[in-house]
């Protein structure tokens, strides 16, 4: 029998073969390490006993360009509480911060770089009531070293759905909804309100019906969009936020990968070429993960692996001119 690694974030390194990658090691240890795209093999550098990273969503972790650096949220298995650690790619080097979040009082439901200079300035969304009240929610940025916040935004009424940076325009976009429309809120960079606009469902036949909130949402920064998973008739596809006719615009359909896909985990970007983690079953019977390869008009890769990716970043124009 083998055993399905979860692989929770990666950071690509220079060579598109071999990457940054965090990851649970097992049941009780989370993990970080170099992971070997080609052959799906980890080799790890770090570890982080008593904790678990969040393998549910890509919102939990971010990476920094700019200071090579990924933050991420671990839940500790001793206290239960969620912690936020900062880990420097280039030496693997963890080190906590002053976040702690008690789950019963905070929901984190996302955390995304500013993308400057300085590592600790982050765009923090969390809910300050139970877990499962996301109706009411924050903005903030938050300071990971003092532990400080300031709120930029209350929302009342609308379930949180999705989050994300834009780093070439200096926009943060929060999707959210309510029980009609789909709303996209844009903050600055310094946290300041910027603009709200109703976004609807664009170019899918009326026989799909969204099961799902907009999700995964990430900016791919060498597209200049960004790209996110809804689910429709229970089925995950691959959508743009397309701001001319506001509208969330289906961009590449799984129908045409080789697997039928049960969940999507992740959407990033690597050398100016687009992949996606899912998961993929034949018949009845699951059948590992896929790794999917999207040049921007379709697919043209697509390989199982027994790795589930929830979040990853990869090498850009930007990054590569660096």
């Amino acid at each position: 029998m083998v055993k399905a690694l979860i692989v929770s974030s990666l950071v690509y390194t220079a060579n598109a073969g071999v990457v940054y990658g965090i990851w649970n090691i097992d049941a009780n240890t989370a993990g970080a390490g170099l992971f070997d795209l080609a052959s799906y093999q980890p080799t790890t550098r770090y570890q982080l006993a008593g904790y678990q990273h969040f393998n549910t969503s890509n919102q939990y972790s971010t990476f920094n360009e700019v200071t090579r650096e990924v933050s991420f949220f671990v839940r500790s298995l001793t206290d239960g509480y969620n912690y936020l650690y900062g880990l420097n790619v280039d030496t693997f080097t963890g080190t906590p911060t002053n976040i702690r979040f008690d789950p019963s009082k905070f929901a984190v439901l996302s955390l995304e770089s500013s993308q400057t200079s300085n590592t600790n300035d982050l765009f923090l969304v969390m809910a300050t009531q139970s877990t499962s009240a996301t109706n009411s929610f924050i903005i903030t940025k938050i300071n990971s070293q003092t532990g400080l916040y300031t709120i930029y935004d209350t929302i009342q009424n609308y379930n949180f759905a999705s989050a994300a940076y834009d780093s070439r325009n200096g926009v943060f976009v929060v999707i959210m909804t309510n029980t009609t429309n789909y709303v996209v809120n844009t903050y600055s960079v310094n946290g300041v309100f910027t603009g709200s606009n109703i976004y609807t469902i664009g170019n899918v036949n009326s026989n799909y019906k969204p099961t799902s909130l907009p999700y995964n949402l990430v900016y791919l920064s060498d597209f200049s969009a960004f790209y996110m998973n809804i689910d429709l008739n229970g089925r995950p596809e691959v959508f743009q936020l397309y701001a001319p006719n506001k509208q969330l615009y289906n961009r590449a359909w799984y129908q045409n990968i080789p697997w039928t896909v049960a969940q999507a985990n992740g959407i990033g970007q690597s050398f100016k070429q687009i992949y996606s983690n899912t998961k993929v079953y034949s018949g009845n019977q699951y059948q590992q993960y896929s790794v999917n390869k999207f040049n921007g008009a379709q697919w043209t890769y697509s390989k199982l692996t027994f790795l589930q990716m929830i979040n990853f970043w990869g090498v850009t124009t930007q990054t590569e001119a660096n």
